[in-house]
């Protein structure tokens, strides 16, 4: 992700709807760990989280929706 607005306007909007405080280190750990994807990716995950979501979603959360649920069989 590239647009530090966006980006902020959805931590912001998932802050007031979770009733979670976001510090300065909790919003750069997202903003490194979105930033490999496109803008329209994390727009796209952001609202799929806020519509699925009961909780604040974890980076990991977010991930899954951009990459798809990991397979946590060992081979």
């Amino acid at each position: 992700m590239k647009n530090k607005t966006e980006f902020t306007k959805f931590m912001l909007l998932a802050s007031e709807l979770y009733d979670r405080k976001l510090s300065k280190s909790l919003t750069e750990l997202y903003w490194l760990a979105l930033e490999p994807y496109s803008d329209d990716e994390c727009v796209m995950a952001f609202q799929t989280i806020l519509k699925t979501s009961k909780f604040f979603p974890k980076v990991a959360d977010l991930l899954e929706v951009l990459e798809g649920p990991q397979n946590s069989e060992a081979t």
